[in-house]
């Protein structure tokens, strides 16, 4: 038995499925037929004895699917909240410009990630740096120039790109270095 178009929108429109106003009435038998498929999969499979006793019995409600403005919202919030990660790292410098410099203030960030700005120092010792930040230190190269001699022997200076920063990623500190590391705090507050 073959339905019409009418018929068709119909029941669409009763079980919430969008089809374009045009549409013919295969292409709205496909959307309701994809989205039975579809919900048939997402129906839990629990047993009874699994499930509370005032929940037998009762159809179980599921989330509204989210909308692309939603979904866009969810990933950005969970980039960002990537971004910020912190890394425990020891980082050296080794552009030879900045040999004499106790650390830089290092800025990262977008239109739609916002700003990660820290000063990371350049002494060797562990510290913590937002995750884009860490990136953006892999990253970075500088120039260093030498001089060399060409095959007529004159002395010439050239140039190559090094990396800016050595990188060492260590392990995340551990519950007893975490307190260990409030006790120094709290006792170098307490004495100014």
């Amino acid at each position: 038995m073959t339905k019409t178009v009418e018929e068709l929108k119909s029941q669409a429109n009763l079980l919430g499925v969008k089809f374009h106003h045009r549409a013919g009435a295969a292409k709205i038998q496909e959307a309701i037929d994809l989205h039975l498929a579809t919900s048939a999969d997402v129906i839990p499979t629990a047993s009874a004895e699994q499930r509370p006793a005032s929940e037998i019995g009762k159809v179980p409600a599921y989330e509204e699917p989210l909308t692309s403005v939603e979904y866009r919202a969810q990933e950005l919030k969970s980039a960002r909240k990537r971004c910020g990660e912190l890394v425990r790292i020891r980082l050296q410098c080794m552009n030879p410009n900045k040999k004499e410099w106790p650390g830089e203030i290092i800025s990262v960030g977008s239109a739609k990630l916002g700003t990660f700005k820290k000063f990371i120092p350049f002494n060797g010792e562990p510290y913590h740096v937002p995750r884009i930040i860490y990136d953006r230190l892999c990253e970075r190269e500088c120039s260093v120039f030498f001089n060399s001699t060409d095959e007529r022997g004159h002395k010439t200076r050239k140039g190559r790109l090094i990396k800016e920063f050595s990188v060492e990623v260590l392990e995340p500190l551990t519950r007893k270095e975490i307190d260990d590391l409030a006790k120094v705090q709290s006792l170098r507050g307490a004495q100014g």
